[in-house]
């Protein structure tokens, strides 16, 4: 499967995945770094837009297909314009362009970075927690399709300047639409942001010293554990070594295995030895019926067995048939007398 083929499949996907679950409509609200108070609801999910004074973004056009390529070129884009911090990428190919021709040059993006850690210290600060949140965008995707200037609240307002969202003073403004009612009349779009909520947390110096105190004590217990593991086992080596020269036994682990698997030859050999002569003892004799002799010698039976008639002879050789191999046998005075092997 060829890469543009494959990174097709991927975003279809994604498009349909955001088209489920945008068949959910959720309160969507605004925020902003001034922003002081957010009401919610117990249990409700909301959707954030965050003011561009979270993230910085640009109108590029690069010599890429896939998200994937433009974002390890931002890190250079946004060289020289960020201040200190730890930041995130994103990029999005423009609506516009998509459908174009391979003609790289042609590819429109905006490009994002942003600080995680500032936007989670001021969802913190406002008390909203992962499980309040449903998706967090940025104003530039969701708003800069409107037209007129965006009323934020009673001092400031988003206008689009060179197709970037930008806030001024309201009073500079005129033609203002308010920023809930186009969230309602908007649906939220599929780009959207992910916040590491958890980058850089700090840790109290009791929190430390805690840990540290467990990860001592994790310790001593090993290394107790290992002595203790060290000292059984030199004592099962000495016990071995006694073992193997009381019994002489070899000391290689090649010589051992030798010894154990002939051993287990010859058990096996026993056993089934001792089933087969079980099983010639065991020969259905009548009343009056008695085994008058039985040797084994180089894996052959000699058997005698006394009869109440010559012709039970025949019975007897049927049942000794169906395991062990008669080589003769022959029937005198009511004697059988029959050789036979395993």
């Amino acid at each position: 499967m060829n890469l543009k083929y494959r990174f097709n499949i991927k975003e279809k996907i994604e498009e349909i995945r955001d088209r489920l679950k945008s068949q959910t409509e959720y309160k969507t609200i605004y925020v902003d770094k001034k922003t002081e108070s957010i009401e919610l609801n117990k249990n409700e999910k909301v959707d954030i837009v965050l003011s561009p004074a979270f993230y910085w973004v640009q109108d590029v056009k690069l010599p890429v297909k896939y998200e994937f390529q433009a974002k390890n070129l931002l890190p250079s884009i946004f060289d020289g314009i960020l201040s200190e911090g730890n930041y995130s990428y994103r990029a999005y190919k423009k609506i516009s362009d998509f459908g174009k021709s391979n003609d790289l040059q042609n590819s429109s993006w905006l490009v994002y970075a942003y600080d995680d850690t500032i936007i989670s210290k001021k969802l913190d600060s406002l008390k909203i927690n992962d499980s309040s949140i449903h998706s967090i965008y940025f104003a530039q995707s969701e708003l800069s399709s409107v037209g007129n200037a965006i009323k934020t609240d009673e001092e400031n307002a988003l206008v689009k300047h060179d197709n970037i969202l930008i806030t001024m003073p309201l009073s500079l403004t005129n033609e203002t639409k308010d920023i809930n009612e186009v969230f309602k009349l908007n649906k939220r779009s599929s780009q959207t942001v992910n916040i590491n909520r958890y980058t850089n947390l700090l840790i109290s110096e009791k929190s430390i010293n805690i840990i540290a105190v467990t990860l001592i004590a994790f310790i001593g217990l090993y290394l107790t554990q290992f002595m203790l593991n060290k000292s059984a086992l030199k004592e099962l080596y000495t016990q071995s070594a006694k073992i193997a020269q009381t019994y002489r036994l070899p000391t290689t682990s090649f010589e051992l295995n030798s010894m154990k698997k002939g051993l287990k030859k010859i058990a096996s050999s026993q056993e089934e030895l001792r089933a087969k002569t079980e099983f010639i003892l065991n020969a259905p004799l009548k009343k009056g019926e008695h085994l008058l002799f039985l040797e084994l010698k180089n894996a052959k039976f000699t058997v005698e067995v006394n009869l109440a008639e010559p012709k039970r002879a025949e019975a007897i050789k049927k049942y000794w048939q169906k395991e062990v191999n008669i080589k003769s046998m022959k029937v005198k005075d009511n004697r059988l007398s029959a050789k036979i092997t395993i």
